[in-house]
């Protein structure tokens, strides 16, 4: 059944077979009132067109990579199929759990083009270009991730990336996939394809219960076909599983404010633990997002949000004493580390603020606008110096054009749906200025930007639906509709 469990309705499903709840009154839609002008199309069909698009691309690519790796060998094709097998069947349970009838079309066309795309990619990337040709990272999740399986099976020394840290889970689930399937490093890069095209439908449901079907539907276009979110799935880095987790977080966090469940309870806190095994201050960063969301609530809510506030002060203070999540960076949390960290950074030919002192408050306030900007759109069309700088010229055009409409959708949902809104912005409220602060390398801020890109994508599509409702009723006869959100449950209020 569409939309049940702890993912509702969003929709009105327009004609399907399929059976499905009542839509919820409380769920936003931002209406189309008037058809677009002729040759136009509407917010509703352009993902349609994007989607469809990504499908036949993905073929292509698909069967390219199909041919790169039968002329490699046919050792890595049952691995492939098995990997393709279990990952699929995650995709379609994932796709159930939160489809709508009146998008189940979208919504399948979405993830067929989304996962076609990456997995095609994965394999023309794999068996074309060097490990670590984007990022030199992938080559040592590779290889420690293969040292550490030696490691647990008593045949070598402990690798240094997993000594006294908590975040080493990325390099165990490097070294359980070798356990499976052997030395094969093109199994993480697999299963981060697959992680990559679940973004997109959770980026859909949440942009769905914030804001309605029209901007559910552009997220996840965007989401599943924005070319860094492309890119960074197809490698071994663990960008693209911190992401998944973190939307499936914030949207987790969304519907239990609303409705307490105590499983639902228990995988947030599960999904929490999980990103502090994989970058510790990111799991930091949102505990502090989440605790401010749940304090910050409407008076007929207090009660479930306090409860939900307690159970994770509880939970993050006992990671923290008994496993040390999050140690270094609360235990070292200054100036002095935060510029320690952004100098360990600011190398290379694009490096930036390489003279900077940030150990002064004063300063590190005067750097911060220039670290942000950086952070958030560097690299700049102006210092596209190398190969790949230049590669990324589309997507930052793009991205700028996107941006411009991130502030309508949040002043859209600030006004109409504050509550629901809270903890995406409190969320980028905390990342974007830590982010800011550390970051000394353009390249490197360009990929750590991917941690975020999926919240701002969701504002953006806000921004499109609002902004082209508008302006298809600006020349209509008579006073212009305003957009009317309904919402009678009261912790929405």
């Amino acid at each position: 059944m569409a939309g049940t469990g702890i993912f509702p309705s969003i929709a009105t499903p327009h004609s399907s077979r399929e059976t499905v709840l009542p839509p919820r009154p409380d769920l936003p839609q931002i209406p189309l009132r008037s058809g677009p002008p002729r040759g136009m199309l509407t917010p509703l069909e352009w993902p349609d067109h994007v989607a469809r698009m990504g499908v036949v691309l993905g073929l292509v690519t698909f069967l390219a990579g199909l041919l790169l790796m039968g002329f490699e060998g046919t050792e890595n094709i049952l691995p492939f199929v098995l990997i393709t097998l279990l990952a699929g069947s995650g995709t379609v349970v994932l796709y159930l759990a939160i489809r709508e009838a009146g998008d189940a079309r979208f919504l399948k066309t979405l993830i067929v083009g989304a996962v076609l795309l990456r997995l095609g990619l994965t394999l023309v990337f794999h068996h074309l270009l060097p490990v670590g040709f984007f990022a030199p990272d992938a080559f040592t999740f590779q290889d420690a991730g293969w040292r550490t399986l030696l490691y647990l099976q008593g045949e070598g020394a402990r690798p240094r990336q997993i000594a006294g840290t908590f975040e080493a889970g990325y390099f165990f689930w490097n070294a359980a996939l070798y356990w499976v399937f052997g030395f094969l490093p093109l199994a993480p890069k697999l299963f981060n394809a697959f992680f990559g095209a679940w973004t997109s439908l959770l980026a859909y449901r949440l942009a769905g219960e914030l804001a309605g079907r029209t901007p559910a539907r552009i997220a996840g276009a965007l989401v599943g076909f924005f070319p860094s979110l492309v890119l960074w799935s197809t490698q071994n880095l663990r960008d693209g599983p911190v992401l998944t987790l973190l939307v499936a977080i914030i949207l987790l966090a969304h519907r239990l404010r609303n409705r307490w469940s105590t499983p639902g309870l228990v995988l947030l806190l599960t999904l929490i633990f999980v990103v502090g095994t994989l970058r510790d201050y990111m799991a930091v960063m949102v505990v502090f997002a989440l605790l401010g969301t749940f304090l910050i609530t409407p008076a007929r809510a207090l009660s479930t949000n306090l409860l939900l506030a307690i159970a994770l002060v509880v939970t993050a203070l006992v990671a923290y004493d008994q496993l040390g999540l999050g140690s270094r960076w609360v235990e070292s949390a200054s100036l002095e580390f935060v510029d320690e960290q952004r100098r360990a950074l600011a190398t290379g030919g694009t490096a930036f603020g390489t003279t900077e002192e940030l150990e002064d408050p004063v300063e590190s306030l005067r750097y911060l606008p220039i670290g942000v900007t950086y952070f958030l759109f560097a690299p700049f069309p102006w210092e596209l110096e190398s190969f790949l700088s230049r590669m990324t010229f589309p997507e930052m055009i793009l991205w700028y054009g996107l941006m411009l409409l991130v502030p309508r959708g949040v002043w859209y949902l600030l006004r109409n749906r504050f509550t629901a809104v809270e903890p995406i912005l409190l969320f980028l409220l905390i990342t974007v200025p830590t982010y800011g602060l550390v970051e000394g390398n353009a390249g490197t801020a360009y990929r750590h930007r991917s941690q975020v890109i999926a919240f701002f994508l969701i504002l953006a599509a806000v921004g499109i639906a609002v902004r082209r409702d508008r302006k298809r009723h600006r020349g209509s006869r008579g006073p212009r509709p305003t957009l009317q959100i309904q919402r009678s449950d009261p912790a929405l209020r």
